[in-house]
């Protein structure tokens, strides 16, 4: 009985252990292997048969281009919060995961139980997708990222976002994602104008162009020229001053 629980809690400790070195950026990458998964078995059980049996014929995107456009913009939008680590970028991430993955597993349950005929992707929906998503917005809580409130809102967003996707077709992926990014944009010129230059990022990329170890393999010119870039836009740019250390450009890419 002790050995049990001395097992158990050794169990726990080494998850908990391991929970703690996993950040929010690490964890998004779950997403898009969840995703590949969820595809081989639509594909597999002929989704797109079945959902021609329900809903009118508005997709005429191949799956193989739906699969490389979703995770595409999956990356990207995993990238972009690396870089940028910020609110407004965790909650654009979210809300295109919540859209992609979390509604579409209550898509799939939902139509399955609705026309009595099972839908093909069911299993990794639930057994992928919303553990997935679970863990990620779990993370994004703790960090700091989101609140209980705003995921609500996203989660809602989403699924107005989903529903016209499946309603209207996929020209609506282009249109959201693109007020995605507008709203991205907007949020980091405001608190850019507010606490830090809008060009910083540019700037860190340099600098660490210019002094990251692995350069060091690379011609001493092109560090010479990284560095150099760096500080002349810089000194260009930021007429007014305003402090920059390397803690700025350090922080883009805190994988």
């Amino acid at each position: 009985m002790t050995t049990g629980l001395n097992n158990e809690k050794g169990i726990s400790n080494t998850f908990s252990h391991f929970n703690s070195q996993i950040p929010l950026q690490i964890a998004l990458l779950f997403a898009p292997l969840a995703y590949c998964f969820h595809q081989i078995e639509e594909s597999t059980g002929w989704f797109r048969t079945w959902r021609l049996r329900h809903f009118p014929n508005n997709n005429s995107l191949p799956v193989e281009y739906v699969f490389v456009i979703v995770t595409a913009l999956t990356l990207f939008l995993i990238i972009l919060f690396s870089i940028r680590k910020s609110k407004p970028t965790a909650q654009f991430v979210v809300l295109f995961l919540m859209a992609t993955q979390v509604q579409n597993a209550l898509y799939h349950v939902s139509a399955g139980v609705y026309f009595t005929d099972y839908s093909p992707g069911t299993i990794t929906a639930l057994l992928l997708y919303l553990p997935v998503n679970f863990y990620i917005v779990t993370k994004a809580i703790s960090e700091g990222w989101l609140t209980k409130s705003t995921i609500l809102a996203i989660f809602i967003l989403a699924g107005i976002m989903f529903w016209a996707f499946e309603l209207l077709g996929p020209a609506l992926i282009a249109i959201f994602f693109g007020l995605g990014l507008v709203y991205v944009i907007a949020s980091e010129l405001r608190t850019n104008s507010q606490k830090q230059r809008p060009f910083n990022i540019f700037f860190g990329m340099l600098d660490l162009y210019g002094q990251v170890p692995f350069v060091k393999k690379v011609p001493v010119i092109f560090k010479m020229t990284g560095t150099w870039l760096s500080r002349r836009a810089r000194n260009a740019l930021l007429v007014n001053g305003g402090s920059w250390t390397m803690n700025h450009s350090a922080s883009l890419i805190d994988l």
